[in-house]
């Protein structure tokens, strides 16, 4: 049985802002539902014109880090400028950093306190009986029943969440087959299929309840600070990979995260911009913690630490708090692996570290797949590469990784488009 799409490849364009100069690399696809579903997200967002966000870290200068050190300082600047109730501390330079390594701890500590007081602040304004209403209309005339809330509950938000995201892809697949243009010539209207979603006209009344609800199950909040928080987390991460490799910079961590944002200004931005797909059950079966040169893996899209990340940084009070975030939905957000290849030492140092802490007193250890979701699901590995138009040269010919990762990869510095293209 073969594990690749036989029909389309990733092509993702890395380009030297400068320069201009170009960097095309090609990814096989994995023949499975989850990246057939991560195709159709990565189509969605290039066909509404979203634009590309990335983190390109590769082997830098020292000019190149001082670059990155004052967007850092800019964005703690930035943050402490909004209406937030904890103010960041400031950072001097790169060597007061470097020297005082207690700070990103103490700005990361502070990126959790803001998941928490998000997560608190969506409790606190979620109106429960608003969303009934709105659940009650649209159960009305919709052919799926939605379940009401009865308490805030983050599953059950989210499911609701998916159920609206999943309408909103319904509506837009009838639009595209001109439904509504013709259903009412080949439907009576006193057909019983009529009196229910589609039916034979676009029912304004319940597509601006769903919108409602929309709006409803996830508040209006601050979006630039969000966005500011969420680049903080991706600086904080950075530095740490800078540092750890401080003398040795050939040894520097080679990855790229790249995501689509909604093609608007961040204050129109609503939810439902985002393009998101939930995870099935049986999906969790993927995940492994095992990362591999050249791979691609989906994104993790989630606010918090999964079991990988949180064993990484020995963060023994998010267990305790029974805080862990496992990854439930993705996007079209892909990672991107230069690094050298683990095997097995991810889940021998999981081990460890649970027995250490005898976390089996807080977390029951039969922990189901979608508990665990250990690691990331991988979606590609590059199968060739080629600088501005030249030939592509097939992947298999690279026999030095670190060669690769200072003399190609890291002569470039941004993202330029990702899209899906025929073989």
């Amino acid at each position: 049985m073969d594990i690749w799409n036989e029909d389309k490849i990733l092509e993702i364009i890395c380009e030297d802002t400068e320069s201009k100069e170009q960097l095309r690399l090609y990814y096989g696809i994995l023949s499975t539902t989850v990246a057939d579903r991560w195709v159709e997200l990565i189509n969605k967002n290039n066909k509404v014109k979203n634009k590309i966000k990335f983190n390109y870290r590769k082997i830098l200068s020292f000019k190149e880090i001082q670059k990155q050190f004052i967007e850092f300082q800019d964005n703690i600047k930035f943050i402490n400028s909004r209406n937030y109730e904890v103010k960041l501390p400031d950072i001097v330079s790169v060597n007061h950093l470097r020297i005082n390594a207690g700070l990103l701890n103490d700005l990361h500590e502070q990126f959790e306190v803001y998941g928490d007081y998000l997560e608190a602040y969506f409790k606190k304004n979620i109106n429960l009986s608003e969303i009934n209403l709105c659940i009650g209309k649209i159960n009305t005339f919709y052919d799926i029943k939605l379940k009401p809330l009865y308490k805030v509950d983050n599953t059950e938000i989210d499911n609701l969440h998916n159920e609206y995201l999943n309408y909103l892809n319904r509506v837009q697949e009838k639009i595209d087959n001109n439904w509504w243009n013709t259903a009412y010539l080949t439907i009576e209207e006193t057909d019983t299929i009529a009196k229910v979603w589609p039916g034979i006209n676009f029912n304004e009344d319940i597509h601006e309840t769903f919108i409602k609800l929309g709006k409803l199950i996830e508040p209006d909040h601050d979006m630039f600070l969000h966005e500011a928080f969420l680049k903080l987390n991706e600086q904080i991460h950075n530095f740490e990979a800078i540092f750890r490799t401080w003398n040795n910079n050939e040894k520097s961590i080679c990855t790229c995260l790249v995501d689509f944002m909604p093609n608007k200004p961040l204050e129109e931005i609503l939810p439902s911009d985002y393009l998101h797909e939930q995870l099935n059950p049986e999906d969790f079966i993927l995940f492994t913690p095992e990362h591999q040169w050249g791979w691609l893996y989906l994104g993790y899209n989630t606010l918090g630490k999964h079991w990988s990340s949180a064993c990484h940084d020995d963060d023994v009070e998010v267990v305790k708090r029974k805080q862990i975030r496992p990854q439930q939905r993705f996007a079209a957000e892909m990672y991107m692996n230069f690094r050298p290849g683990s095997f097995y030492n991810s889940r021998i140092l999981l081990h460890k570290w649970w027995t250490t802490n005898n976390f089996s007193k807080f977390i029951d250890p039969e922990l189901r797949l979608r508990d665990l979701a250990f690691g990331y699901i991988p979606v590609g590995q590059l199968q060739g590469y080629a600088l501005n138009k030249d030939t592509i040269i097939n992947s298999s010919t690279i026999t030095d990784q670190e060669s690769w990762n200072l003399n190609v990869w890291s002569k470039f510095n941004s993202i330029k488009s990702a899209r899906v293209i025929k073989k």
